[in-house]
């Protein structure tokens, strides 16, 4: 039982709003990567990439140590024991988020101008950031409490994205057949698929996020899933 609920109260609500602005940190970075994909000549533009990137990892381990001692400090129980172990697992997916990101940067620093002619015509960057963006807000609505509606609601928009992921690789490798291959570029299908998986993984991690903070309200939610799954 915690030595003091009032304490425990607080320490969950500084948490939360610690993780808001982690993940607006992390929402930052990958507006950056657009920003730098249409200007991909802007060495600036990496430069505070990276930065983010650095100030996310440092981020991420604080955040950590700082559950494990609430953890340990206020002994939670049950719901609030939830929130934390939630606030653990949504942590490292907000880390990841983070690094593909990166990631995605630094491809984008070495195929610039190819790479700006293929998805010129397809708009991954930005719809991702609008899906990223819908499901957050749906998600700080609630102050991180995620009911069956908040989740179906993020769980479609997750699934829209897949379908335009999937249509964008079949569009973008027909596109690439037609596409002038040089020695400079002839890599580039592989560069271009790589982008499209880490966009993908992006979403995904966000929308575990929505996973994680389900598993609060409902802790048996990922078994009924597991069940469903099975059918």
């Amino acid at each position: 039982m915690a030595t003091n609920p009032a304490f425990l109260k607080f320490a969950i609500e500084d948490c939360f709003l610690a993780f808001r602005k982690y993940f607006e940190l992390t929402y930052a970075l990958h507006a950056k990567v657009l920003e730098f994909y249409k200007d991909h000549k802007n060495s600036d533009l990496l430069r505070e990439i990276k930065s983010l990137e650095m100030d996310s990892n440092s981020i991420y381990k604080r955040m950590i140590e700082e559950v494990a001692w609430n953890i340990s400090q206020h002994s939670p129980q049950a719901d609030s024991l939830r929130f934390f172990l939630a606030l653990l697992l949504s942590l490292k997916d907000v880390e990841r988020f983070a690094d593909y990101g990166y990631s995605i940067a630094r491809i984008i620093n070495k195929k610039n101008m190819d790479l700006f002619r293929v998805f010129g015509n397809f708009e991954v960057f930005q719809k991702m950031l609008f899906y990223v963006d819908s499901m957050w807000q749906r998600f700080l609505k609630g102050d991180g409490k995620v009911n069956a509606r908040d989740f179906k609601f993020c769980e479609n928009l997750k699934n829209e994205f897949v379908g335009l992921q999937k249509d964008s690789f079949s569009k973008i490798t027909e596109f690439l057949t037609d596409f002038e291959v040089s020695d400079s570029n002839k890599d580039l299908s592989s560069f271009v698929h790589i982008v499209l998986v880490k966009i993908g993984r992006s979403v995904d991690h966000v929308f575990n996020v929505i996973e994680n903070f389900q598993q609060i309200r409902d802790p048996n939610a990922e078994n009924a899933f597991i069940l469903k799954e099975k059918e």
